[in-house]
């Protein structure tokens, strides 16, 4: 976890190192380690939730300190200006979403979040250009915190920025890079691989889905999780990318696993 100190640079600006790459390999090989290990002759549901904890657990484990202390992220409680982007997710960590959900929120409330998921789905779906990446997610609570942070996905753990009025910026329309620290974004994306690979490996479906629209499936379906886990993708049909988000161009990030060889993270 030696990864040397570099400046925050803005998405796409260049390829990741070759050290950085070495690095994110170990993290998916953790990640799919980890992940055959948990599901090693037991696939129940209780079994695929204790697999998105353990990816969350393996992020915290394989983020570079040095490279951290040396260009501190700005990200704090409050500050939600990336909440409005499509976030995509894998169902481990969607059961562990909405099991945490299903513990804080009380009927009403999840009836509440399942119309504010609905309502925010048909916007990304429907609201012409760039509305993909301008929906304030479901989940922001009053004053602008995570409805559920601890539970949050693996792709809301890697993004981050440096500057915070930059990211301001770019949420009311200015178009200039977000400064960042990609090895953070780089070990949460050696996760998911690695938390895919493991899944097919265990013969279940590494389906990524669009957050909003998984919401308003699994809320509205307590079996839904249940089905998937049963083999059946298509009670997750309205919230696979291609249904929930037509047009949608896959995350940068699939060039880099790409480069390593991995397939694709959304495919």
């Amino acid at each position: 976890m030696n990864s040397a100190h570099q400046p925050p640079a803005p998405p796409g600006s260049a390829p990741p190192s070759e050290k950085n790459l070495r690095h994110v390999a170990r993290v998916r090989d953790a990640a799919y380690r980890a992940t055959r290990a948990i599901l090693d002759g037991d696939q129940s549901l209780p079994k695929v939730v204790q697999v998105a904890r353990r990816a969350y657990a393996l992020g915290r484990q394989y983020l570079p300190a040095g490279q951290l202390a040396f260009a501190p992220i700005a990200c704090a409680k409050g500050c939600a200006w990336c909440c409005s982007q499509a976030i995509l997710l894998s169902l481990p960590e969607l059961a562990r979403l909405i099991g945490e959900l299903r513990l804080s929120l009380g009927e009403g409330e999840l009836t509440a979040l399942r119309e504010r998921a609905s309502a925010s789905a048909l916007r990304r779906r429907t609201g012409g250009p760039g509305a993909a990446d301008t929906t304030p997610c479901p989940l922001l609570a009053p004053g602008c915190a995570c409805g559920c942070y601890e539970a949050r996905p693996l792709v809301c753990r890697g993004y981050n920025s440096v500057d915070v009025a930059v990211c301001e910026k770019i949420h009311r329309g200015n178009d200039e890079p977000r400064p960042y620290i990609p090895i953070v974004e780089q070990v949460y994306v050696g996760l998911a691989s690695g938390l895919g690979a493991g899944l097919r490996q265990a013969g279940l479906d590494d389906l990524i889905v669009v957050l909003d629209s998984a919401l308003v499936i699994a809320l509205g379906d307590a079996s839904a999780i249940e089905r998937w886990r049963a083999g059946d993708r298509e009670v997750f049909r309205a919230a696979m990318i291609e249904e929930a988000l037509p047009g949608y161009q896959p995350p940068a990030v699939d060039e880099m696993i790409a480069q390593l060889g991995w397939g694709s993270m959304t495919r």
